[in-house]
């Protein structure tokens, strides 16, 4: 599970900020397949986090889209889609631990 460390929603974009796991693309990857995501996309998630600095990663599906800003320490993701928080939440439950 992926542990959510800080959340902001905003009409249909929620920002989530997460520590540095070894495992977060092997995490991530059910969750985009769950959403359909293409393969191409997929395979753009399947990196192994903890060497990345800096880096920006874009994903998207349709009116899904997914960037990830990469640092030394956190994974900034931002999702933007036409789903309402409560949706989305459920649908990232199965692969997320939210802040109580």
């Amino acid at each position: 599970m992926i542990k959510i460390n800080g959340i902001v929603d905003e009409d249909g974009v929620c920002y989530f900020r997460s520590s540095i796991s070894e495992d977060f693309h092997n995490q991530l990857i059910p969750f985009l397949e769950r959403l359909k995501f293409s393969e191409e996309m997929i395979l753009k998630a399947d990196t192994y986090f903890p060497n990345l600095n800096e880096t920006y990663i874009y994903l998207r599906k349709d009116t899904f889209k997914i960037h990830l800003f990469v640092t030394k320490s956190f994974i900034h993701m931002v999702i933007d889609c036409p789903l309402k928080k409560k949706e989305l939440y459920s649908l990232m439950k199965k692969d997320f631990v939210f802040p109580k």
